[in-house]
């Protein structure tokens, strides 16, 4: 009986005084469900998961106020940075250890004080390796569409990332401010509409379940993954093509609105830790920016070269860069009418 009581009292001694409820804003299927119930079960808090399906539909509710029913959101760098800069997002507090001990350069930088890096990837093409007869290796494939994918493409709609695959298939600069040149881009895309199948983030349930006959797409490294496990089909593989492409940086952000809670900082540094982000990258798909994260994963996850590029990919490809205001706007008026 005392060795009962010793642990009931041992066990209500570790958890916290105030359980407190966090919650992310995050894409689908981008964290291990082992690493919530882990921290769950040792910190007694929880964790309250909503999704979004693209980056325009999260940065609106951010930006709306809608933002403040979040503990915490996960944002591109760029975005971030551009939030914090307007006072959308509460600056990111100290983490023990320093942050420069966690993360990896420059990803560390790239996150800054507008939140704390928690995945990097690529921008490539998705296809079938079952309906693909012609090696996919360029960025022309995706608006020159293949006869084994006309009618079965689906188009993620982004102002940025959309634009820059038809600019790489152009050879052009994917940042370009040049009318003449997005001008080209536009055409490049207009052309491809009669043999797309439709548009969408295919690797997101209401997507993929509205296309079944999809088998080239527009997405992100470690997408493969996930429609590989929830979609039909599991042939599903992910090329970068050989003009290069855009590195992009994934920050965990703490939305303005909410009072900051002690549970979302010990949350944050919970899978900021090698072990838990080891597991969040491999089982999520994405390539981690915590040190020492990487060589816990799996060999197949170490040596996935869709997930970690080459040098030579990586020297052809390109960071993320501000647009300027008419820049953008002039994307989204190509991303109207090519929707």
């Amino acid at each position: 009986m005392f060795k009962r009581l010793t642990c009931i009292v041992m066990l209500v001694a570790s958890q916290p005084l105030h359980a407190e409820d966090i919650k992310f804003f995050n894409w689908d299927g981008f964290i291990a469900p082992e690493v919530i119930e882990q921290f769950e079960q040792q910190s007694g808090h929880t964790v309250s998961l909503s999704y979004f399906d693209n980056e325009m539909q999260r940065d609106q509710i951010i930006i709306s106020g809608r933002g403040s029913a979040f503990d915490l959101a996960l944002v591109d760098h760029m975005s971030a940075q551009q939030m914090f800069a307007q006072d959308y997002l509460t600056k990111a507090p100290t983490l023990a250890p320093a942050r420069a001990q966690l993360f990896k350069q420059p990803f560390n930088d790239d996150c800054g004080s507008a939140g704390y890096p928690y995945a990097w990837g690529t921008l490539g093409i998705l296809h079938r390796e079952s309906v693909t007869e012609t090696p996919v290796t360029s960025w022309k494939q995706l608006f020159d569409i293949p006869v084994e994918h006309r009618n079965r493409t689906v188009f993620y709609m982004d102002e940025v990332d959309t634009v820059a695959a038809a600019l790489y298939a152009l050879n052009l600069d994917p940042f370009t401010e040049d009318k003449a040149e997005l001008k080209s881009a536009y055409d490049l895309m207009i052309g491809a509409k009669a043999d797309r199948l439709g548009v969408g983030y295919l690797a997101s349930e209401g997507i993929y379940s509205s296309f079944p006959k999809a088998s080239l797409a527009l997405g992100y490294a470690g997408d493969e993954y996930y429609l590989n496990e929830h979609s039909p089909y599991d042939d599903w593989t992910y090329t970068i093509p050989n003009e290069g492409t855009l590195l992009w940086v994934e920050c965990l952000v703490l939305p303005k609105g909410k009072n900051l809670k002690s549970a979302t900082v010990e949350f944050i540094q919970y899978i900021s830790q090698p072990e838990h982000a080891s597991k969040n990258a491999e089982q999520s798909g994405f390539a981690t920016p915590v040190i020492g994260a990487k060589e816990l994963s799996s060999k197949e996850h170490r040596q996935d070269t869709t997930l970690y590029p080459s040098a030579d990919i990586l020297h052809k490809s390109t960071a993320y860069k501000t647009l300027t205001f008419d820049a953008l706007q002039v994307r989204s008026k190509i991303i109207e009418q090519f929707h």
